[in-house]
């Protein structure tokens, strides 16, 4: 699929590398959906895509948590007014320490949004995006998903279970016109890390 054919919903779109995915497709000609939960920065930088752009309706931005219900009806919601095609799950949360250091609340708020938000954003897009001639699926992991590292238990198990998910719907989705991808980074320059 061109770019110039993908309507796409960008979770963790504020963040280093979820902005640095909104301008590259945004220059390669893609609508975006910008979803994150902090709104300034959001919201600048939907403001500086569109900022130049003939047509400003090629960007717009959601404010909304992905770890709750509501939040998720809402971008399904709106990725369907945009008749979106392509779901990128990149919101992620870290937690890098000592195994032994590890939170409840922290370990919680990682595996909600590193693995269950995208489970189930993906199954309530699913039916719009298996409506389209094709579409895509991209879930954003990370080379700690594949390989234990100390100081990464938490987040290296999250990303490891998403790509087992992501590998797991690619077989399931085989023969739909949904494409199902896993991207696994290694280490970014962001603030993240």
């Amino acid at each position: 699929m061109s770019p110039r054919d993908a309507s796409i919903v960008l979770t963790g779109a504020a963040g280093g590398l979820g902005s640095a995915i909104a301008r590259q497709f945004f220059a390669e000609g893609a609508r975006l959906l910008l979803i994150g939960r902090t709104a300034g920065p959001l919201l600048s930088l939907a403001q500086s895509l569109s900022a130049g752009a003939q047509d400003r309706n090629r960007v717009d931005a959601l404010v909304v948590d992905v770890t709750t219900d509501h939040g998720r009806a809402a971008i399904i919601d709106a990725a369907a007014a945009r008749n979106a095609n392509v779901l990128i799950n990149n919101a992620a949360v870290a937690a890098f320490g000592p195994a032994q250091d590890a939170r409840s609340d922290d370990a919680r708020c990682v595996m909600e949004t590193n693995v269950v938000a995208p489970i189930l954003l993906t199954a309530g897009m699913l039916p719009l995006l298996r409506s389209c001639p094709r579409a895509q699926i991209l879930n954003i992991g990370s080379t700690l998903g594949s390989l234990g590292v100390p100081g990464f238990s938490v987040y290296g198990a999250s990303k490891a279970a998403l790509r087992i998910y992501t590998e797991a719907l690619r077989r399931e989705l085989a023969d739909s016109t949904v494409q199902v991808q896993y991207y696994a980074p290694r280490a970014i320059e962001t603030p993240f890390n």
